[in-house]
């Protein structure tokens, strides 16, 4: 991933693999192209091993995530969670599990009003809306009197399931991310799938340093709306790391990297698309399975 000066590897080394290799050949690439490299959201081993090979490195998130099979919504940590699902259920709300044909007109509709109230879409590992790879994830879909409020996708896989967007209606019902996020979690359990990740937050050492930053500037992630959100869910937190080869590195490949969330480009206008896609079509969209080797992991969405 490019951005300004920096050249970034989001995420880890799938299973534990070569995240060495990784870390020299992206040394190697930026040096050609005159840019800085950065391990952007790595893991606690592929940290340690930069560490040791001298690079600058810091915790920049946390990954949030659950195991499907065990989550018991009853947990005393889970009570903002039920007051939520009632709220959500007092409402009437309708949750479903979108199929192969999405209402695309209704979700631009609902992701247009989302973006307006939140000042607009971030990039980069922020997540913005785009229909033709919104298509190829599991979405589930909330309708109040049959109009829909709002939408959440997520990337599936059989090891895993990961939270992509959130968009909603600012009119939508009290507890209706909850609702849907419960809904996949369900579904999630009934398939088998033996982990759900919520996507990452800011580290609380960045979020103390997020906070003296304007508003503008910050990423969405940092609201305090989307910390509640997740947290009430009770998940597990696994550290991530961003590592550069040097303190100046660092602090040039980060402002980099927060300007291209800040203000990113333009999203490339999609090929019309007049049909759904075909499973196969769906599964080369997986981001574990079409960002390089087979040991490459993409990185979690915040």
């Amino acid at each position: 991933q490019r951005a300004g000066q920096a050249l970034g590897a989001l995420g880890d080394a799938l299973g534990g693999g070569p995240a060495g290799r990784v870390r020299r050949a992206l040394a190697t690439a930026g040096r050609a192209e005159g840019r800085v490299a950065l391990l952007y959201k790595t893991g606690a081993r592929a940290a340690a091993g930069a560490r040791a090979a001298g690079w600058t490195v810091l915790p920049v998130a946390q990954e949030l995530w659950l195991d499907p099979a065990g989550f018991d919504p009853d947990l005393p940590a889970r009570r903002q969670l039920r007051r939520k699902l009632r709220k959500a259920e007092a409402a009437g709300l309708a949750i479903e599990a979108g199929g192969p044909t999405l209402p695309r007109s209704e979700m631009a509709a609902v992701a247009r009003a989302w973006a307006e109230a939140h000042g607009g879409e971030r990039g980069l590992t922020m997540g913005r809306y785009a229909p033709p790879y919104v298509a190829a994830q599991q979405v589930y879909l909330a309708r109040s009197a049959g109009r829909l409020v709002a939408f959440l996708p997520l990337h599936r896989t059989g090891r895993e399931w990961t939270l992509d967007l959130r968009r909603a209606l600012p009119s939508a019902p009290e507890g209706t991310m909850h609702a849907l996020l419960a809904r996949a979690i369900a579904d999630a359990r009934a398939a088998g799938c033996p982990r759900l990740s919520l996507a990452a937050l800011p580290h609380p050492v960045v979020e103390a340093a997020l906070a003296r930053l304007p508003a503008r500037l910050r990423p969405a992630a940092a609201s305090e709306g989307l910390g509640q959100f997740k947290r009430a869910f009770a998940p597990r937190a696994e550290t991530l790391y961003a590592a550069a080869p040097g303190p100046f590195a660092f602090a040039l490949a980060a402002a980099d990297l927060a300007r291209a969330v800040a203000a990113p480009t333009p999203l490339a206008a999609p090929a019309l698309q007049t049909a759904p896609m075909s499973g196969a079509e769906a599964e080369v969209t997986d981001p574990a399975d079409d960002d390089g080797p087979d040991w490459w992991r993409a990185a979690r969405c915040l």
